[in-house]
């Protein structure tokens, strides 16, 4: 989640952008947004193609729903973090942010490798190493497997404390418990023998931290090749437990506002948490791109913006911070399983 968008651009083109963040100085951050007016209201609304796709909010697969969410692994998902974390750095032009990329595709192919139906890719962008992450599990029904139901985290972290890009940038919370929530989620669908109807994808967006690149580069890739999703979440800040009086909200701008309302009578009926919608006012996250495009997309939050934690964007952003335990992410990989389930009918 990015208070502050952290590339300074001398050009439009990605490539100047590319330079140009190698040595930027921490007095230039600014909301690359803003600066470069990087639209997040879509232009193109609903396409022909996802016009036909007609969306049942209704909630009929509590059972099903409920059997999963029991399932979630805390400790799985705190081994993820401590892995992701251990990284001096997962910025998107350095050695160990391509490292921690690579390890996160093959631990995923180690957890499906006895499932035919499941699949990862390696997404190459433009200008720069890091390759995002898909991992597709085939719908099982031909006449609606052609419909995705996406969710996505960055796996990226960065030091706005340095212009270095080597500067350490632990990115616990900010993202590795993103990261961390699809991983286990991907472990349960495999351990429970869970065969969608429907496609869904898994997806680790390459540098988010700069600009959304990796994500702008997937939505526009999608919309290109004419894929129909039902609807995107996306998990960025979901580890802080921030205080008492909400235990997540909503992000109502750059949003789609019917598969809101629906997160939110899943938080009420599977979740009983308490919840509030609250607003960005930029495109904070990778969800913007999807919104862009198009595309259905929800960002549930840890919280409140204004008491968003301290420590992110920083050499502090550590597994302690969490007291080592993944447990109000917990909440989001039970979100994220009854999104899942109760679009696939």
């Amino acid at each position: 989640m990015k208070k502050i968008i952290v590339t300074f651009i001398l050009a439009f083109s990605i490539s100047a952008s590319y330079a140009a963040t190698r040595f930027v100085n921490k007095n230039f951050f600014i909301n690359l947004n803003r600066k470069i007016n990087r639209a997040i209201a879509s232009e193109f609304g609903y396409y022909d193609f996802q016009k036909s796709i007609v969306v049942d909010y209704s909630l009929t697969k509590s059972e099903e729903v409920k059997n999963l969410i029991d399932k979630v692994s805390i400790e799985h998902m705190n081994t993820i973090i401590t892995k992701l974390s251990s990284y001096p750095t997962r910025n998107y032009l350095t050695a160990t942010g391509v490292e921690a990329f690579d390890w996160i595709a093959d631990y995923w192919q180690t957890l499906v490798a006895n499932r035919s139906d499941i699949s990862i890719k390696r997404i190459k962008h433009d200008n720069f190493d890091q390759r995002s992450i898909i991992l597709e599990v085939k719908g099982s029904d031909p006449t609606i497997n052609d419909q995705i139901i996406l969710m996505g985290a960055h796996g990226d972290s960065i030091n706005t404390d340095s212009a270095d890009i080597h500067a350490i940038a632990p990115g616990a919370n900010d993202n590795a418990a993103g990261v961390a929530i699809l991983t286990d989620l991907i472990r349960l669908i495999v351990e429970n023998n869970y065969s969608p109807k429907r496609t869904l994808h898994f997806v680790i967006y390459a540098a988010e931290e700069y600009n959304m690149l990796g994500s702008y580069d997937i939505a526009k890739r999608y919309r290109e090749n004419r894929q129909k999703v039902i609807g995107t979440l996306n998990l960025d800040g979901v580890n802080d437990k921030q205080n008492n009086d909400y235990d997540l909200s909503l992000i109502d701008d750059s949003t789609n506002k019917e598969q809101n309302i629906f997160l939110g009578t899943l938080i009420d009926t599977y979740l009983q948490k308490k919840w509030t919608y609250q607003t960005c006012g930029y495109g904070c996250s990778d969800h913007a791109a999807w919104n862009y495009e198009g595309y259905r997309a929800s960002a549930p939050f840890e919280g409140l913006l204004a008491d968003e934690t301290p420590y992110i964007h920083t050499k502090d952003d550590t597994f302690d911070k969490a007291n080592y335990s993944s447990a109000h992410a917990s909440i989001f990989a039970k979100l994220t399983i009854s999104y899942f389930v109760e679009l696939d009918k």
